[in-house]
């Protein structure tokens, strides 16, 4: 199970990548808040990767996918609902 100094560290990358302005749409840039990153395990229950959620409010805007050693390896943003 990973530590929750790991967790803290995945956090801290998350919110330097979504600071510097280079990842996510300019709402996501603006107004994300980075939530608490989630262990996603394999099916032999180590470590997969981290899941970083990105809210907007209470939606969840985007996300970010890194691996274990802390390389990003996705992100995702939702589309803008509709007005």
């Amino acid at each position: 199970m990973p530590k929750d100094h790991e967790s803290s560290e995945i956090r801290s990358l998350a919110v330097t990548l979504l600071q510097s302005g280079n990842f996510g749409s300019d709402l996501v840039i603006e107004a994300g808040h980075v939530e608490s990153p989630m262990a996603v395990q394999s099916p032999d229950r180590k470590l997969h990767s981290w899941f970083v959620p990105i809210t907007v409010g209470s939606r969840l805007a985007a996300f970010f996918q890194f691996l274990p050693d802390g390389t990003l390896d996705a992100l995702f943003v939702f589309p803008a609902p509709a007005r």
